[in-house]
This record gives structure tokens, C-alpha cells and sequence, in this order.
């Protein structure tokens, strides 16, 4: 087990965009209220812009970005993707030559603007398809931020990863180069539901057990900066207490959202990293063949989105019919704990399940599974591969 204290890994972006644009008076409050009190907190905000806008902003973003460490993303307005036809062929030739064409001129004209800065980093609160995500590599991009998993983007990993070439919320091989990143509701609203402090709490918790994943876990936050503009007193001293709080935790590291992706890139070059969150009884899995999720009442999972071998028509991946374990033998002696696990399965799939309760003190010595980790005093959450027919799995931990 490592022994570098892990960090959670945070950002705030900002969308200026069309709707933004509608109504400039509260666009430009917003800004300048949500850059006071974030700068104030020392924390940087990375600005979505549509190029159409960017000169209206020009200089106090060029000033935030030189002074406080702020850093420019491109926004993109992918409404129109809703109409394309995955189905269709030509559709689909058509789409990707328009976003390839559309999207290098946005961001050289992005540039022009904000010539000091890297520009990498795509945003869109719009609808995601994997031509995007292949225009976006095609022209040298390596981030886009707006997946909601709970959401438009059902199945799909929680925290940072690469997408699949073929669908945009799945994350196996072969995989894309650009990655993919989900992001919070707006914080306002978090912040005026009181529910900000608790969703964070949830992620400092988390770290207890990152290690054991090797695995600094990620939380970008967006804010609607025309809502930061109609904020008044009680409800901006609610904003201003938690991200003072964000900036006083040892263990939060924020920064530039494109910083975040190039530790990302470099930390996982190559493939999507094993992640895992732990909400109260239900524990949330992913790595590049499957998501996972488990609940304490059951050894199997509640629910499991198929990322190699999804059902046939299934946009999320998701199994209709969780196989059964049907049978789980465990035996105890003074110095060990032997466990056999028996499932049948309709089709070779990824798996996985888990073992609630605190095995501290234990070690794995032996086993055939893929992996079996420790989550905290929790649960041993055991990752498998299905064979078609009954298989068998064998756990064997000592003191």
C-alpha cells in the first residue's frame, strides 16, 4: 500500500455561453461575484467560453488568468447532436465531417483570444455522442467535461476516464484518447439546497480507501453564473462559507480543470483506472469493462452496465438479469478463511461481487478471481470474468 497521503483532486468551471449571453447585465455580476469570492478563497475557476463571446470577456478573464491561475476551456453548444441518427450511416459521416470542421475553428479562434493559454479542454452541458468525442481527439483535444452519469449519460463512470470508441459513455478498449469527465450539478443550487457540504463530506470519506485502488478520486463542480448574479446576502455567504471550506482542507486539491487532466493523462496514460465510491450502504465500481453497483443487503450487484458485451440495443449496457450466485461455501480456521463462490451466467460477461463485513487483519494469499480489494472495514469487493454455464471462484485469506 502506498503511503502518499491521496487528495481530492477539484475544480470549478464556469459556462459562458449562449444562454449566458441573453442577459449580459447578470452574465458580467455573475463573473465578477463568483471570481471575488473564489479568488478571494484562492481558488482558480476554468471559463468555458464560446469564441462568439470571448471578446466581450477578453480582458478581466485574461487578467484572472494571469493573477489568480484561472484557465480557459472551450464550451460547445451540442444541442443539434440530439437529432443525429446513430443508425444512419451517412448521418453519422455527415455529423462527424461538420463537428470535425466547426470545432478547429472554435478553437482557433478561442486562441487567438487567449493566446497565453494551452487550450485542451472542451465543455458542453449539451448532449454527448462518441462522434464528438472523436472530433474532439482529430483536433488535438484531450478532455471533455459535462458527463452526468445519473443523467443524459446513464452508465457511464463516475469520475475521470477514457471512452470508448464506439460509445461515448462506455469505457473499454479500444478506447479514446480524450477524457472523459463528469461533472456536479450547479453548485449554487447544491449550496441553496444544503446539500454541498454532505456531497462532499461523502468524498473526503472516500479517500479512506483509495489507496487500496491507488486512486486520487475527482470532483469537478460547474456554476451558473447568471444564478451566482441573483444571489443576495444570506445566500452568497452560504457560497462564500464552502468554497472558503474547500480551500482550507489539506486534503482538496484544486485546480485549473486542465491541470487536472494533465495529471490524469499522466498518471493513467494508457487505461481507465479501477475506481470505486462508497455512499452509505451502496458501493459504486468501475473499471474499462463494466460499472458495478452494489448494495449491503446482497453479494451481487443491484445493478451492471457492460461495457464489453452489452445487451443487444442497450445504449447504457445495461443487464436486465443479474446472474445468480448459487452457491457461497466459507470455512474458518484459527489462521484462515477459505471461500467458494458459485455463479451461473447466460453469457460470458464481467462480474463481480461483494463480501460485506471487516476483513482487517486478513490477507489474500490465494484466489482465481481477477482481483479482490479491501474497501475500508467494509466489504472485499471481488472482480471476475463470467464463462458462459457455471462458474466457480475460490478466496483463500490468512492472518
Amino acid at each position: 500500500m502506498s503511503e502518499t497521503t491521496l487528495r481530492l483532486n477539484c475544480a470549478l468551471i464556469v459556462h459562458l455561453n449562449q444562454e449566458t449571453a441573453n442577459d449580459k447585465r447578470s452574465a458580467q455580476e455573475g463573473i465578477h461575484l463568483l471570481a471575488n469570492i473564489a479568488h478571494q478563497c484562492e481558488l482558480p475557476i476554468s471559463w468555458a467560453l464560446l469564441p462568439t463571446l470571448a471578446n466581450s470577456y477578453k480582458k478581466e478573464l485574461t487578467n484572472y488568468c494571469t493573477e489568480f491561475n484561472d484557465d480557459i476551456v472551450l464550451a460547445l453548444d451540442t444541442n443539434h447532436l440530439d437529432k443525429v441518427d446513430l443508425n444512419q450511416a451517412d448521418q453519422i459521416v455527415t455529423s462527424r465531417n461538420k463537428l470535425f470542421t466547426h470545432i478547429s475553428k472554435e478553437k482557433d479562434r478561442l486562441q487567438k483570444i487567449f493566446p497565453d493559454g494551452h487550450l485542451h479542454t472542451a465543455s458542453t452541458t449539451g448532449t454527448i455522442n462518441h462522434i464528438l468525442v472523436e472530433a474532439l481527439e482529430s483536433t488535438g483535444f484531450y478532455a471533455l467535461a459535462g458527463y452526468h452519469a445519473g443523467g443524459k449519460d446513464i452508465g457511464c463512470p463516475f469520475d475521470f476516464f477514457y471512452p470508448s470508441e464506439e460509445r461515448h459513455n462506455f469505457a473499454n478498449q479500444p478506447q479514446r484518447s480524450v477524457v472523459g469527465i463528469p461533472t456536479t450539478d450547479c453548485l449554487v443550487e447544491m449550496v441553496l439546497e444544503g446539500r454541498c457540504h454532505e456531497y462532499l463530506d461523502r468524498h473526503l470519506y472516500n479517500l479512506n480507501f483509495g489507496h487500496q485502488l491507488n486512486a486520487n478520486s475527482s470532483l469537478v463542480f460547474t456554476a451558473d453564473i447568471t444564478r451566482v448574479a441573483n444571489c443576495v446576502g444570506s445566500q452568497l455567504d452560504l457560497l462564500t462559507e464552502f468554497l472558503a471550506r474547500l480551500s482550507q482542507k489539506e486534503i482538496i486539491n484544486i485546480q485549473p480543470l486542465g491541470h487536472l487532466v494533465d495529471d490524469f493523462r499522466t498518471t493513467n496514460p494508457t487505461i481507465t483506472p479501477p475506481t470505486c465510491f462508497l455512499d452509505q450502504s451502496r458501493l459504486f465500481y468501475y473499471d474499462d469493462n463494466c460499472h458495478l453497483i452494489f448494495d449491503s443487503s446482497q453479494t451481487e450487484p443491484v445493478e451492471i452496465y457492460n461495457y464489453i458485451s452489452p445487451p443487444i440495443g442497450s445504449l447504457d449496457g445495461k443487464e436486465t438479469e443479474i446472474p445468480p450466485i448459487i452457491d457461497f461455501k466459507s470455512s474458518r480456521s484459527r489462521l484462515e478463511l477459505r471461500m467458494s463462490i458459485e455463479i451461473e451466467s447466460a453469457k460470458n460477461m464481467p462480474f463481480g461481487f461483494a463480501i460485506w463485513g471487516d476483513h482487517i487483519g486478513l490477507k489474500l494469499m490465494e484466489t482465481d478471481a481477477l482481483s479482490v480489494t479491501w474497501i475500508d472495514r467494509q466489504l472485499l469487493l471481488v472482480r471476475v470474468d463470467l464463462c458462459y454455464g457455471q462458474n466457480k471462484f475460490y478466496i483463500r485469506l490468512t492472518i
